[in-house]
């Protein structure tokens, strides 16, 4: 009887101690926030501020942390950006824009327990300093465009990258282009959302979207809206079939 006892005891402690070693660690998200000054970007020196955090808020420790800048135009080298430590999770560097138009600013950092978490930056660099609306000075990473969408079988989604009034000043069309009819179905893609990442006002159809907003529009039964497109400065149809 006690050979029993004493087999079913190492069986059990063997199972508790291969569900310790099997279970998966829980992973935080870890998302990279970036700030600059000025803000917005314009010609010629600036620094950019870098806080590394997980999905509370809280500081997460980091190893090493990269940056580069590339300029949305074939043919254009990268930037060095050297990066200086000011924290365990934070990080500062100087960079000098040479030209101004649409940049990609990218980040890899290499966490302390081994993880690597890598964004890009879309940002806008302009040629003479503007007035930013009355909003935090912060960019938002591709990484967080993206978590606008819940349910990309159901949402359509227009992200209006910050520089787009200034790129079309310029004559500049950039990748941000409206197609003149946008198509939903009740039945399937439902749901419109429009991020404004600019620092003006945008209109699409019938929809005014504020800098720094987000709109979702879920739609029940077939219609059609006609209206002005200050993205593709012309008109939009927004078309919700059956």
């Amino acid at each position: 009887m006690k050979k029993v006892i004493a087999l079913t005891f190492i069986a059990a402690a063997a199972l508790a101690v291969s569900f310790f070693y099997l279970r998966k660690p829980t992973v935080v998200p870890v998302h990279v926030a970036l700030q600059s000054n000025p803000y917005p970007l314009v010609v010629g020196s600036s620094r950019l501020f870098f806080t590394v955090s997980d999905a509370n808020g809280a500081a997460v420790d980091v190893q090493t942390f990269d940056v580069s800048a590339e300029m949305n135009h074939a043919a254009m080298l990268s930037l060095y950006a050297p990066v200086t430590r000011t924290a365990a999770n934070t990080f500062t560097s100087d960079i000098i824009w040479s030209m101004y138009g649409e940049w990609y600013v990218k980040v890899q950092a290499v966490l302390a327990d081994g993880r690597t978490v890598a964004d890009t930056f879309a940002v806008y660099v302009y040629q003479i300093a503007v007035t930013a609306p009355d909003y935090e000075n912060q960019f938002r990473s591709e990484s967080q465009n993206q978590t606008v969408i819940t349910d990309p079988e159901h949402q359509y989604v227009i992200t209006i990258p910050q520089g787009t009034q200034a790129m079309q000043l310029a004559g500049m069309v950039g990748e941000m282009v409206i197609p003149e009819e946008i198509r939903l179905s009740v039945r399937g893609k439902n749901t419109l959302i429009i991020q404004n990442n600019d620092l003006v006002t945008h209109t699409v159809g019938p929809y005014t979207i504020a800098p720094g907003e987000v709109i979702r529009q879920t739609f029940t039964e077939p219609n059609t809206f006609v209206g002005v497109c200050t993205i593709g400065m012309s008109t939009v149809s927004i078309i919700i079939e059956e």
